[in-house]
């Protein structure tokens, strides 16, 4: 239901968009997968807190959620950064993951909110390494987290590029996650998904866990 630059399944009312279309678009969604139309989301601000999603749905601050069986959809959104679903035994999260969360712990923390040791993981669409480009300060920043890590960067043209995805799936992989092994879709590169890189004012869409 939403238009101009957010024309399509726009799934935030922080943008801009007219909230009325955006609650059209969630409940739309919400009817497709056949669960609740209020869905806890979360003020996400590129840190490492991880929260339990409260029903009725509750909208804290933190770039991590975790939902279980009885309470609300849990939800975060992007448009570049990689968002995470996390599936334990009887528990469910996402995680919001730029780069800056990613060096903040913000897996760690969301693995550690669930009651698996060994949960399973998915990566939704964020911006690839072919349109990631980067400051020295993110490359040392990774290093300075994760000093055992291999090296997500490249340069192309002169110009300095990060994995995010690549460094996503170590960090879950080291810290003993199943990581599901499909390719990362690039939020730049394809134009039915927003990035706020490549558009600027735009949408943002969703990965969403439920029980």
């Amino acid at each position: 239901m939403s238009t101009g630059p957010y024309a399509g399944l726009n799934l935030a009312t922080h943008t801009g968009d007219d909230p009325e279309a955006v609650r059209a678009n969630k409940d739309s969604v919400s009817r497709a997968l056949g669960i609740r139309g209020e869905w806890a989301t979360l003020t996400q601000v590129h840190g490492c807190r991880a929260v339990v999603a409260k029903d009725p749905a509750a909208h804290e601050e933190g770039d991590a959620l975790v939902t279980s069986a009885g309470l609300p959809p849990a939800a975060v959104l992007v448009a570049d950064c990689i968002p995470v679903a996390l599936v334990g035994s009887t528990q469910s999260a996402v995680a919001h993951a730029g780069w800056r969360g990613l060096c903040a712990g913000v897996i760690e923390e969301a693995v550690s909110a669930l009651d698996d040791e060994a949960p399973r993981a998915w990566l939704g669409p964020g911006i690839g390494p072919c349109h990631f480009v980067v400051g020295r300060e993110v490359a040392e920043a990774f290093a300075a987290a994760y000093p055992e890590a291999p090296d997500f960067c490249s340069r192309r043209n002169g110009k300095l590029h990060f994995d995010l995805a690549g460094a996503t799936r170590w960090v879950l992989r080291s810290r003993g996650v199943r990581v599901d092994d499909d390719p990362v879709p690039c939020t730049v590169c394809d134009s039915n998904l927003y990035s706020y890189r490549r558009d600027g004012v735009t949408g943002r869409q969703a990965v969403i866990v439920w029980r």
